[in-house]
C-alpha cells in the first residue's frame, strides 16, 4: 500500500473508533427494544492546511532554512489536503451504508444531515 493509502486508513481508522461506539451502543440497544438510531455525531479534524505563518513571520525569520512553498494562502486547505477529504468522505459514506445508516446512491434531505 503506498504511503496515501497507508495514512488515509491510518485516520480512517482514528475517526471511525470514536464513531464506531455511538451506532454499535446503539445498534445493540435497539435489538432489546422499540429503540431507533436518531443521530451520528462525527468530529472531524481538517486535513492537511497550510501554515499560518508565512514568509516574513517570526517563525520564518528563526531559521536559515526556507520554509517549503504552499499552493494555497495560509490556514486554507492544500489540493493534496482536498484529495485526502474526499477520501475520507468515500469510506465514511460507504461504511454508514454497510452499518445500514446511509442509503447508497442517494443523499439524505437538509432535515437529516447538519454541517
Amino acid at each position: 500500500m503506498n504511503g496515501i493509502g497507508t495514512m488515509i486508513k491510518k485516520l480512517s481508522l482514528c475517526a471511525l473508533s470514536v464513531l464506531a461506539a455511538l451506532p454499535v451502543g446503539t445498534v445493540a440497544l435497539a435489538a432489546e427494544g422499540d429503540m431507533q438510531l436518531q443521530q451520528v455525531l462525527m468530529l472531524s479534524r481538517h486535513n492537511l492546511r497550510a501554515p499560518l505563518a508565512d514568509n516574513g513571520s517570526v517563525l520564518e525569520q528563526s531559521t536559515k532554512k526556507s520554509w517549503p512553498q504552499w499552493d494555497v494562502p495560509g490556514g486554507q486547505l492544500t489540493t493534496k489536503g482536498g484529495v485526502l477529504e474526499i477520501y475520507m468522505g468515500n469510506y465514511t459514506r460507504q461504511w454508514l451504508a454497510q452499518q445500514g445508516l446511509a442509503k447508497n446512491g442517494s443523499c439524505p434531505d437538509s432535515h437529516n444531515v447538519f454541517v
